[in-house]
């Protein structure tokens, strides 16, 4: 064999190891497939199905009545949608589009769809009926009711309807463990203490010669601290919260006095405030007024 023959020889023996060695390499590690790249080469939109209720590349600009930055994917701004009585329609704008975490539209109709890649999309197929109008006060009697358990029961309806959720039923059990707490006074401080919250929401408030509606009236107030286009909780908004809890369908309240201090406390169930940093909770279960 000559010298140029060797060199050939060698020179083919190297490309088939080369090629042999390029076959067995580790594949590069994948980047992960968040919110963020979906639509990028390699992490597609996930997809519930392309129908109309759930469409990838599609918005539905118009009838907002709410946002929300949101931490999850389009799913769950469907699930707010799906949880909220005034929603008939949705859109979920990918994150870097309108801010560095994506954002849900909740809309009060159910406009065109249009073809978009920033966002998805879709309506709500069935959406939560609206409490029955009433004249006045929406009301439930409830048999045996003493006045003051009638008027804070009623006092609660009334805020709740304005709010489109369900009005809440008396509980005698509820009634009766509030009432066993307020009988006790307990101070922290210089302010009445609460029960402890064993899986039940509780509102408090006390004044001299308080009313039922005065007290609800004061847990309302705080409509004016909650910003319902950036739902959020806070210890400033909470007794309004839970007062309109979608959730919450049962209230048992008791009163006392306390050294000249009318208490009021109401527990609720299931208890509102729940879960509150979950993506879309908040918009799902305080809604804006909607009358």
């Amino acid at each position: 064999m000559t010298l140029r023959q060797a060199c050939a020889a060698l020179a083919a023996f190297c490309a088939v190891l080369f090629f042999a060695c390029a076959a067995f390499a580790p594949p590069a590690a994948a980047a992960e497939c968040t919110p963020a790249r979906y639509g990028t080469p390699g992490c597609p939109y996930p997809s519930l199905g392309s129908n109309e209720n759930f469409r990838p590349n599609t918005d539905r600009p118009g009838s907002d009545y709410t946002s929300f930055d949101i931490n999850g994917q389009p799913v769950d701004c469907q699930n707010a949608c799906s949880n909220d009585a005034r929603c008939r329609a949705w859109t979920w704008v990918k994150p870097g589009v309108q801010g560095p975490k994506a954002r849900c539209w909740l809309k009060s109709a159910e406009p065109r769809e249009i073809a978009n890649n920033c966002c998805f999309s879709g309506r709500n197929p069935n959406p939560i009926q609206k409490p029955i109008k009433t004249t006045g006060k929406a009301k439930v009697p409830a048999a045996g009711l003493s006045a003051d358990a009638q008027a804070i029961l009623n006092a609660h309806n009334a805020y709740r309807a304005k709010h489109c959720v369900g009005l809440l039923a008396w509980s005698a059990a509820l009634a009766t463990q509030a009432q066993n707490w307020a009988n006790k006074c307990t101070m922290n401080g210089n302010l009445f203490a609460h029960s402890g919250f064993n899986g039940y929401g509780e509102n408090l408030a006390w004044g001299g010669g308080l009313g039922a509606a005065a007290a609800v009236n004061l847990w309302y107030a705080e409509v004016s601290k909650y910003n319902f286009s950036s739902p959020a909780y806070s210890n400033a908004v909470g007794h309004f919260t839970q007062l309109v809890w979608r959730a919450t369908t049962q209230v048992g309240c008791g009163v006392a006095t306390c050294g000249g201090q009318r208490l009021w406390v109401c527990q609720y169930t299931p208890p509102g405030n729940w879960n509150v940093n979950n993506p879309g909770v908040m918009a799902a279960n305080v809604p804006a007024a909607c009358k």
